[in-house]
């Protein structure tokens, strides 16, 4: 199973490639981090926003989409993905 990294500034997450799920949390802050809290990552979204076959094995958290288990989903924050949505 090919797994990739996401980093974050709070520590980082190992997520599977095939289905965007965490395997692994690895937090700096505590029981109260909002990394805990994810589930899945949208590795489509990235792929259609960049045009690529492919996300980076070690990427920022900025730049994914990601379903919470509370199934909220979060889009990539501001500013760090093309405006293709935009129509």
């Amino acid at each position: 199973m090919k797994t990739f990294k996401v980093s974050s500034s709070q520590g980082y997450l190992i997520v599977n490639e095939q289905t965007g799920i965490v395997i692994k949390c690895n937090s700096n802050r505590g029981k109260n981090d909002y990394l805990l809290a994810i589930e899945r990552f949208d590795f489509a979204r990235y792929k259609a926003a960049f045009k690529s076959n492919t996300v980076p094995e070690d990427i920022d958290i900025l730049r994914l989409s990601y379903w919470s288990k509370n199934n909220i989903y979060d889009t990539p924050a501001e500013g760090y993905e093309p405006n293709f949505y935009l129509g």
